[in-house]
């Protein structure tokens, strides 16, 4: 299995919404979540969408993989520091507030891996109308 791994660390976006962005992109073709991004209007999506460009030109000149043959195995993002900041108030005072920063790295893969391994894992049986009367339990419809 080829994985690639890009990193985008020290961004200027929390972490939670990083996360959000990078919910909607997971396993997806790398072509598919490009053109995702390209629509969202989440500040987020400047970093991921770097970073992602970064994961497939590793993979192009090192592999000399095509572009189409990528998908995103994995996007892990975590918090980094934290900046703490103070603005002055009324009478004296300081209130203090926090600046997070976040840690992305996409982990690209191939397609003939993403088959294998989706091959490999285990489906669960679905139990259907039918099933469960004929097990005798009660239908709650």
């Amino acid at each position: 299995m080829m994985l690639i791994k890009s990193h985008a660390n020290y961004i200027r976006v929390t972490p939670r919404k990083v996360r959000f962005v990078a919910d909607a992109i997971r396993s997806l073709p790398v072509e598919k979540a490009l053109a995702y991004l390209h629509v969202l209007p989440h500040k987020a999506v400047k970093p991921l969408q770097k970073a992602l460009i970064s994961g497939v030109a590793n993979a192009t000149s090192r592999l000399k993989v095509t572009k189409d043959a990528l998908y995103i195995h994995a996007i892990d993002v975590n918090e980094g520091p934290r900046l703490k900041r103070w603005q002055p108030v009324s009478r004296g005072m300081a209130h203090g507030y926090v600046h997070r920063l976040s840690h992305i790295t996409i982990v690209l893969s191939t397609r003939e891996d993403k088959q294998k391994h989706m091959s490999s894992r285990q489906t669960t049986p679905v139990v259907t109308k039918e099933r469960s009367k004929q097990r005798g339990t009660k239908d709650k419809s």
